[in-house]
Order: C-alpha cells, then structure tokens, then sequence
C-alpha cells in the first residue's frame, strides 16, 4: 500500500511540473536547448573588467601616465599597480592606489638595446570582484620619449 501511495504522489508531482512548463515551438525539446550564458548581472552585481591605457614604450629615464580603464563592477574602485617580468629595463611607479600611475622607465641592459617589462593592474569594486589586466612596455635605451 506504502509503495502505491509513494508512486501515485511521484506521478502527481510530476504532472503538476508539467503544467507549469510552457510548450516550445522548437521541433527540439526544452532540456536540449542547452545552457543560457552566464548574465552579466547576477543578483545585482555588475560584472567587472578593466583595462590599462597608455604607450607601449616608455623611454629610458622618461616618465609616461598609464591609466586604468573599468566597465562594470560597483564603485568605489581600489586600484594596485605593479611590475612583473622584467627583463633589461625597469618602471618606477609613482602612487599605487590610484585610477592613473606615472611610471619611470631605466634600461639595465646592454648599451643601445631595448628592455621590457609588464605593467600589472588589480581593481577591485566593492563586492570584492577583481579584474587583473597587464600590458607589456618597452624600454629602449636610446628613446626620451612615451
């Protein structure tokens, strides 16, 4: 008797999911559609991504600005600028908590050729969500300018 209760509440629930189910016009059914794409907005948080701006090379004892570039996330913003694979040059940053960074180039290498090194970038909003753009700069050591 348990047995058939358990299989006649199983078919109920069951029919009653599928009343709620709205009918498709696709000749494929429902389950096969496949999974939607993520939302860029889920449960009111914005997705997040940034990106840094400015030259691609940065001459020897030369001072550039780079600047960040965000979509998305929820303000106030942290920023946190670094340096990373450096390789023959070098970039002195000026403040690390800001949207914009100057950076100093020094070649270290040998005489008349060209270093590089990545400009990193952490934002964070605030929700915690972070974006971690880089870019590559050169540092040529006959060049004065950005």
């Amino acid at each position: 008797m348990r047995r058939i209760l358990s299989l006649a509440i199983a078919t109920l629930a069951l029919a009653a999911c599928q009343d709620t189910v709205a009918p498709t016009t696709d000749a494929a059914p429902a389950l096969s559609q496949g999974i939607p794409e993520a939302p860029t907005d889920v449960m009111g948080i914005q997705a997040l991504s940034a990106s840094i701006s400015g030259p691609g090379s940065v001459g020897n004892y030369t001072t550039c600005t780079f600047t960040s570039n965000v979509s998305g996330g929820t303000p106030p913003f942290t920023y946190s600028w670094g340096i990373a694979g450096a390789s023959g040059g070098y970039l002195s940053l000026g403040s690390y908590n800001t949207a914009s960074v100057s950076a100093t180039g020094y070649y270290y290498g040998s005489y008349g050729g060209t270093g590089s090194v990545y400009l990193t970038l952490t934002v964070t909003d605030a929700n915690g969500l972070t974006a971690s753009p880089y870019k590559l700069v050169s540092i040529p050591y006959s060049s004065t300018s950005c």
